[in-house]
């Protein structure tokens, strides 16, 4: 089993990507997207799950991998930013410190 890594960044739209950080000579390629990152790494297992199928009913040679998800800077200082964001509307409207709220 070889080690893989993915890259979830989020795009312009507000959507998220992952796609395998490097070429790891596989023979083949894996993606996902999603509205949140839970639905984007679930996107990309699935497709795997689907290449994994398609190679062995071709009865091809198929590496198994073992994926490490991991975040693009920009992503974690996008979420970052818009947390902040949403703490200052908060506070705007007389939350106190301290108070939970769950973001969608």
């Amino acid at each position: 089993m070889k080690k893989v890594k993915a890259i979830i960044r989020r795009e312009d739209d507000g959507s998220y990507l992952a796609t395998f950080a490097e070429d790891y000579g596989l023979g083949y390629y894996a993606n996902g997207v999603g509205n949140t990152v839970e639905e984007t790494k679930a996107s990309l297992l699935d497709s795997y799950a689907e290449i994994k199928k398609y190679y062995e009913e071709m009865g091809n040679k198929f590496t198994e991998i073992d994926i490490d998800f991991d975040f693009e800077f920009e992503t974690a200082a996008f979420e970052l930013v818009e947390l902040v964001e949403k703490y200052k509307l908060l506070k705007q409207q007389g939350a106190s410190v301290g108070t939970y709220y769950e973001f969608e």
